[in-house]
């Protein structure tokens, strides 16, 4: 995945999409398509990473994807906690 691929993706999806592919969360999209496009991709093994509410025991990371960090406070309290766990403020 380069920049030049990137970019003739962008210029396909923005005659589809219109003011859409300008839109919050097709940063997502692009993520997911750079990601997926790369050489040694590979899906991140459930349990171990998952979205909140999947977790089970030996679950390390869990994905707040996009409204899932404002369904609840959880993200917030997480993200506080990490900052202060790392130092921050």
């Amino acid at each position: 995945m380069n920049r030049e691929k990137l970019q003739a993706f962008s210029d396909t999806m923005g005659p589809l999409l219109g003011s859409r592919w300008s839109a919050w969360g097709t940063e997502q999209f692009t993520s997911n398509f750079m990601v997926s496009n790369s050489p040694k991709a590979v899906v991140l093994p459930h349990p171990k990473y998952c979205h909140p509410g999947r977790e089970r025991p030996g679950t390390v990371f869990l994905h707040f994807i996009g409204y899932v960090r404002f369904n609840t406070d959880r993200y917030a309290r997480a993200a506080r906690e990490t900052c202060l766990a790392l130092g921050g403020a």
